[in-house]
């Protein structure tokens, strides 16, 4: 009859209408996730560039000792020589 029918639809779209309400939720979820992962990426990121500036920092610098060993070393044997 019409009344049950009437029933049936809505009992379906209440059933449809919670499972909307969680699926919306686990989206959000999703949503949320993925903000928090874009940030540490975001991070990790710029962690990884100051550490790479760092490295090339550090890099310089021992060749600048390098060069003041070899500089020492030339001015060592020039004392030496002279001696």
């Amino acid at each position: 009859d019409a009344g049950e029918t009437a029933r049936t639809i809505a009992a379906t779209a209440a059933a449809q209408e919670s499972a909307l309400t969680a699926l919306t939720a686990q989206v959000e979820q999703l949503a949320d996730a993925s903000a928090r992962t874009s940030g540490d990426t975001d991070r990790l990121a710029e962690q990884a560039m100051t550490a790479a500036r760092g490295q090339a920092d550090l890099e310089h610098v021992v060749a600048n000792l390098g060069e003041l060993a070899d500089d020492l070393e030339r001015l060592a044997r020039h004392f030496a020589v002279g001696s």
